[in-house]
């Protein structure tokens, strides 16, 4: 009997190291940074989030955006930054870390330069330290029928296919 005690001793001292992981040791923190600031896009997700047992932190409400305000891609970055090490998975919208939210998006005028250099730092979050998880999601430009362009947009795509077409025959 003293012998199946010790083994089963030696068995639980040997896979324990195992078993413990980061977020059984209190380390399960979430960052967030959500699209913007509308209930479906970070209450709701944040309540889930917790529901499942994570403690989520989100940027402050003034860097997100909102009905009356952009955010501010750079102050969302130096957030991530700050807290990353301390985090099991960072979870991020693209639109709103490279632009700044969802409207933002799709109305923007910013110079190529500066979105290289925002996109560029998506691929850097894993180098600020604590190896997190990173989980990107982005939204899918919708067509722009509904825009005040849609008539200029549809001639040029048509103008578009039909010289697809003939390249096709030559």
């Amino acid at each position: 009997m003293k012998k199946i005690y010790f083994i089963l001793t030696l068995l639980v001292i040997y896979f324990l190291p195992f078993s413990v992981t980061e977020a059984s040791m209190g380390r399960n923190t979430l960052l967030f940074v959500p699209l913007d600031n509308r209930p479906v896009c970070l209450d709701y997700a944040v309540e889930t989030m917790k529901a499942a047992g994570w403690n989520v932190e989100t940027p402050p409400l003034e860097y997100i955006a909102g009905n009356d305000h952009s955010g501010n891609p750079d102050k969302l970055y130096e957030w991530l930054a700050a807290r990353s090490a301390t985090a099991n998975a960072i979870v991020i919208s693209s639109d709103a870390l490279i632009y700044g939210g969802l409207v933002d998006s799709r109305t923007h005028q910013l110079p190529q330069d500066i979105l290289t250099s925002r996109a560029e730092r998506l691929l850097n979050l894993k180098s600020l330290g604590g190896d997190p998880l990173v989980y990107v999601f982005t939204t899918i430009m919708r067509s722009p029928k509904a825009s005040r362009r849609a008539n200029l947009w549809f001639s040029f795509m048509m103008i578009y296919l039909e010289v697809s077409i003939l390249q096709k025959r030559l």
